[in-house]
């Protein structure tokens, strides 16, 4: 059972980093969390980048961020399902046109310690609704394994301690601190 609250929460947490195009695809009301704070390096080593193949190529490295989204095993990402389909439209992105990005602070600076892999799969579930936006939720399988021992970057954990109805958490993504659309570091909300 606590493993479905901690999935729980990094889909929330998937879902924060990607509203703003979740807003654009729907009539719900503004589902934006402002007032983040800065983010510890050290809590957020599972946080990734959902981004478009072809706006990083165009435009460089971070602009083509669609969504954010949790490591959740070596090669594995959960995201909203919402990320990978084109905007507005029902039409299921390819696996190729995606990258996912991790190992940085900073949306828009590679370094050293930032890991870029290919998106062999994507994974929707069977009875997500753009319209309703239910079961937004997906999986990204990426083209090779995350190293184990990698200083930055690592799948989160999850615990097998039961979670209480009204537990306070946070959550982690690349959000504002205040209600402006500049968005380049991860939050902690």
């Amino acid at each position: 059972m606590s493993h479905i609250w901690y999935i729980f929460l990094i889909f929330i947490s998937v879902v924060n980093s990607s509203v703003l195009q979740l807003e654009q695809k729907s009539d719900l009301p503004n589902l934006r969390i402002v007032g983040g704070r800065p983010a510890s390096p050290l809590n957020t080593k599972h946080q990734v980048s959902l981004r478009l193949k072809s706006r990083e190529k165009e435009y460089g490295f971070g602009y083509g961020h669609l969504c954010g989204g949790s490591l959740i095993a070596s090669d594995l990402v959960l995201t909203a399902a919402h990320c990978v389909f084109l905007e507005n439209s029902n039409t299921l992105r390819s696996a190729k046109e995606l990258v996912v990005v991790m190992g940085t602070m900073n949306i828009t600076v590679q370094t050293t310690d930032t890991l870029v892999y290919s998106v062999k799969n994507v994974i929707v579930h069977k009875r997500y609704s753009a319209v309703t936006v239910r079961n937004d939720i997906a999986l990204l399988r990426l083209s090779e394994k995350v190293p184990v021992n990698h200083k930055t970057v690592k799948p989160i954990e999850l615990t097998s301690q039961e979670t209480n109805v009204g537990t306070k958490c946070e959550i982690t993504g690349w959000g504002a601190m205040k209600n402006v659309c500049k968005v380049a570091y991860i939050e902690r909300f």
